[in-house]
C-alpha cells in the first residue's frame, strides 16, 4: 500500500488522506514563518491513488520542479514543491516496497529481514543501516535518480548524493541526541563540500540549504563556532542568499554558541549588489547585517 510522505527540513511529514493546508497561518497543517508565503497559500489534496498540490490564489504562486503551476496538479515520487522559498518533497513511502513484492527484487534489513522502503537509509525497525553496496545506494538516496549507465555524474549529482546517503542516519543520531555521532557522520561530506565550492565546484543551491541546516544543529548541539563559520563559507562561495528561514536559525545559533567572528559574515555581505536585489532579498540582507552587528558587539 502506498503512503505519503512530504519532507520539509529533513523531516518527513505524513499526509493522510484529505487536505493538507500549507501557509503563514497557525491554522495551516504546516506553518511557514515565510514573508513569501500567503496566510493560505496552497493544498495537497491526498487520496489512495494520488497527491494534488492546488494553487490557493497566493500572492507568490507554487513551483513544481521549478515550474509554476497554474491549475491543481498531480505530484509524482521525488517531485519538488516550492512555496515561497521553502522547498519540499513529496516521498511515495510504499513505492519500492511495492515494486519489489512484485518482481522478486525486494532488499530485506541484512538484521532482522524487514522489507527496506526505497526513500530509508536505516532499518526503522532495528536501526540498522542499509548497506551502500551497488545493489541498495539507488534505494538509499531518496532525492536523485541514479544516472544512466556508461554516464559519469556530475559534481552537482555527486554532492547531492553522497550527502542524502548519509541524511538518513544523521536523523537518527540528531533524534537520539547523538550529536557527536552525527559530526563524525557528516563532517567529511561538509568539509569536503565547502572545499569543492571554492576551488568552483559548485553544489546544487537545494545541497547548500541541506547542508546548512545540519551545519546549524551541530553548531548548537556541539557548542562549535567553527559550524557557524561553515556556514558563511559555503554561502560566500556559492554567492548564494541565506535562506530567510535559516536567518532566525542563524540568530539563535549565534546566541547559543557565544559566536563572535564577524570577518566571514562581513564579507559575504560585501559581495552583493544591493541594487540588483528583490525588495525580499535586500530585506534578508538587512536582518543579515543586524546579525553582523550583533557579532561584532
Amino acid at each position: 500500500m502506498i503512503t505519503y510522505r512530504l519532507r520539509y527540513q529533513a523531516t518527513d511529514l505524513e499526509l493522510r488522506a484529505g487536505d493538507f493546508v500549507v501557509g503563514r497561518s497557525s491554522s495551516c497543517n504546516l506553518a511557514l514563518d515565510d514573508a513569501l508565503v500567503s496566510r493560505t497559500h496552497s493544498v495537497f489534496r491526498v487520496s489512495a491513488e494520488q497527491v494534488v498540490v492546488e494553487d490557493l490564489g497566493s500572492r507568490n504562486g507554487v513551483l513544481v520542479n521549478g515550474e509554476r503551476i497554474e491549475r491543481p496538479t498531480p505530484l509524482r515520487h521525488l517531485d519538488r514543491v516550492t512555496i515561497g522559498s521553502q522547498e519540499m518533497v513529496l516521498i511515495e513511502a510504499g513505492r519500492r516496497r511495492r515494486v519489489a513484492a512484485a518482481t522478486g527484487e525486494a532488499a530485506p534489513c541484512r538484521k532482522c529481514g524487514r522489507l527496506m522502503e526505497g526513500d530509508e537509509t536505516y532499518c526503522t525497525a532495528c536501526g540498522t543501516p542499509i548497506a551502500t553496496s551497488a545493489s541498495t545506494l539507488a534505494g538509499a538516496t531518496m532525492e536523485l535518480q541514479a544516472p544512466a549507465i556508461g554516464v559519469e555524474p556530475d559534481e552537482v549529482t555527486r554532492q547531492a548524493t553522497g550527502l542524502s546517503l548519509l541524511a538518513g542516519i544523521a536523523d537518527k543520531a540528531l533524534a537520539l541526541g547523538r550529536y557527536e555521532e552525527a559530526e563524525r557522520i557528516l563532517q567529511k561530506q561538509l568539509d569536503a563540500m565547502l572545499h569543492r565550492a571554492k576551488a568552483g565546484k559548485l553544489p546544487s543551491p537545494e545541497t547548500v540549504r541541506l547542508a546548512t541546516r545540519y551545519a546549524l544543529v551541530l553548531a548548537v548541539g556541539r557548542k562549535r563556532a567553527s559550524w557557524i563559520d561553515w556556514v558563511f563559507g559555503i554561502h560566500a562561495a556559492t554567492r548564494l542568499l541565506v535562506e530567510p528561514s535559516m536567518v532566525d536559525e542563524l540568530h539563535n545559533a549565534v546566541r547559543d554558541v557565544g559566536y563572535r567572528n564577524p570577518k566571514l559574515l562581513r564579507e559575504y555581505l560585501q559581495g552583493f549588489d544591493r541594487d540588483r536585489l528583490s525588495p525580499a532579498e535586500r530585506f534578508v540582507v538587512r536582518r543579515l547585517e543586524g546579525l553582523e552587528r550583533v557579532v561584532s558587539a
